[in-house]
């Protein structure tokens, strides 16, 4: 007799057939009977709901949650049993002994512990927490260059390009299934196509994938399309563009214009995928998206507030309600902010993404979809996420593009 049967569900088994009705038998943990299963200790109605194995998180920022939340109930309470750490060009490794990883990383990668140097000492100190979740590894960019060069605004020198390369090489070596870029990120932002090329072509060499948080997914999207797709050629590397958006309300729709430059590449041999969160959304450190001597009003009018060690009160907080409550202008908040001590620490949601761009891209054939629910978020932070992603769910039922996950 098996320990757990649940019944009546609609059963989505993850080999792309189509979803069929049945029961399934779980016995010490395992799934060790599908289809007419038999009486066991407990039932369970799924009472039509859909069953699925667990989700792969195509897009995380959990370096450092492993360590902070081994448990990653966070995660499991969305039906992710897997997770793509490392993206954006920041990832845990490489790293040297002493130095703080949230630093390096505007905070992006808070949390991560040890004294490691390369990604088999990370997952060795990651296993050592006992984690509840799969984690597969991106080595970054970001994380690379600032070891090297620190945030140089400049080309790297013949020597600083071959040791980025040898970082590179040796965490593929290691099994980091790729390398990641954040060209809009510091210090990613300050790096020519021709360095990324290079550097690119090594993921290349090991069969392994570029993944880029292209350098503009907003006015200049199409041209951010090219880059990518000229760093794949170059590289004879799979291009797996992050977070495919348009941005922007008066950006709406490019969309159309940018998955058609994918197919187009696609249809030429190109090997090309694509994520995309399922809100309207983005998030990230407030400096990044901001020039202070330039603020673009309409991105200020669109930010709430996640985090902001300068000024607590406003966590949780739109910057319009802000600028109303303190009689300032929008921009002025911003500045405020951001020149603040700590400042620079704020972390912001911004609503920039047309719910109908989210469709367009939910239908696409070459495309996934992703939580990236920061782990660097306390709970409040995290619920804001989630209510996000719950926003779009009533349009991803409708499209069906996705599969619940039922958890006895």
């Amino acid at each position: 007799m098996a320990d757990i049967t649940i019944r009546n569900a609609l059963i989505i088994d993850g080999t792309g057939t189509a979803p069929f009705e049945g029961d399934i038998a779980i016995e010490q943990g395992q799934i060790v009977a599908v289809g007419e299963v038999e009486k066991s200790k407990i039932e369970i109605d799924a009472n039509g709901l859909v069953v699925s194995p667990g989700f792969i998180d195509t897009h995380s920022h959990d370096d450092g949650a492993f360590f902070r939340h081994p448990g990653m109930e966070f995660k499991l309470a969305q039906g992710v049993t897997s997770v793509v750490s490392g993206n954006c060009g920041f990832s845990a490794i490489p790293i040297e002994p002493g130095v703080d990883p949230s630093k390096i990383s505007g905070g992006i990668l808070s949390g991560v512990k040890g004294e490691f140097t390369d990604l088999d000492g990370y997952f060795s100190a990651v296993e050592e927490r006992k984690p509840a979740i799969n984690n597969i590894m991106l080595v970054g960019h970001n994380s690379v260059r600032t070891l090297v060069m620190g945030h140089e605004k400049r080309a790297p020198t013949a020597l600083e390009l071959s040791k980025m390369k040898s970082y590179v090489q040796k965490n593929l070596d290691q099994g980091a299934c790729g390398f990641s870029t954040g060209l809009i990120y510091t210090p990613g932002k300050y790096s020519l196509t021709d360095e990324v090329i290079e550097l690119a072509s090594i993921a290349g060499s090991c069969d392994a994938l570029y993944t880029t948080h292209m350098r503009n997914e907003g006015d200049h999207l199409l041209d951010a399309i090219d880059e990518a797709l000229l760093i794949g050629r170059e590289g004879e590397v799979h291009v797996h563009i992050s977070h495919h958006k348009s941005a922007g309300k008066a950006n709406w729709g490019k969309i159309n214009l940018s998955l058609e430059k994918i197919d187009a590449a696609l249809a030429k041999g190109q090997r090309v995928t694509l994520d995309v969160y399922p809100y309207t959304a983005g998030s990230g450190r407030m400096a990044e998206y901001f020039n202070l001597d330039n603020i673009n009003k309409a991105l200020a009018e669109v930010i709430r507030i996640a985090s902001c060690p300068a000024f607590r009160q406003y966590e949780g907080k739109s910057t319009v309600d802000i600028a109303e409550d303190e009689n300032l202008d929008v921009t002025q908040v911003i500045y405020k902010i951001l020149t603040a001590p700590e400042g620079k620490k704020t972390l912001c949601i911004h609503f920039i993404i047309d719910e109908a761009d989210i469709e367009t891209n939910l239908k696409h054939k070459d495309m996934m979809w992703a939580l990236m629910a920061y782990p660097i978020f306390e709970v409040f932070r995290i619920h804001v996420y989630l209510a996000l992603f719950l926003a779009s769910w009533d349009t991803m039922l409708e499209k069906k593009e996705f599969c619940l996950y039922l958890r006895p």
